[in-house]
C-alpha cells in the first residue's frame, strides 16, 4: 500500500484533490490496469488449481475436516476476494488518496494471503 501512496503523491499536484498531472495519471493508471489484469489472470489459474485439489477424492473425503481441506477453503476465499477486488478496480476507481491507495492494493494483498495459505 505504501508504494501506491507514493505513486499517487507523484500524480497529484498541490493539495490532495486539487490538481492531477494528466500525463502522470495516464502512466500510473495504465500501470495499475496492467497489474490488475495480471492479478485477475493469476487468480483465475490459482482458483482452478485450488478447486482441482479439492476435487481429488483422497483429499476431500466426505465429512473430512482435515487441515489441508480447511486451508484450501481459506485459500479459495482469498482467491475469490482477489478476483472480485481486481475486477471491481478494472471497472471503477474514484476514491480519495488514502482510500485509493488502500483499495488499489487490495487485489495484490488478497492474492498474497491466498498464496500464504
Amino acid at each position: 500500500m505504501q508504494s501506491h501512496i507514493e505513486e499517487l503523491r507523484r500524480v497529484w499536484i498541490g493539495p490532495v484533490s486539487s490538481y492531477i498531472n494528466p500525463h502522470r495519471w495516464k502512466n500510473f493508471y495504465s500501470k495499475l490496469m496492467s497489474e490488475w489484469s495480471s492479478i485477475t489472470m493469476y487468480s483465475t489459474v490459482m482458483l482452478a488449481v485450488d478447486i482441482s485439489f479439492l476435487a481429488v477424492p483422497s483429499v476431500n473425503v466426505q465429512g473430512s475436516r482435515s487441515v489441508p481441506v480447511a486451508t484450501m477453503y481459506i485459500s479459495v476465499f482469498w482467491n475469490i476476494g482477489s478476483l472480485v477486488a481486481s475486477l471491481f478496480m478494472l471497472t471503477n476507481s474514484t476514491f480519495g488518496i488514502q482510500a485509493l491507495a488502500t483499495v488499489h492494493a487490495l487485489p495484490f494483498a488478497m492474492l498474497l494471503w491466498h498464496i500464504l495459505q
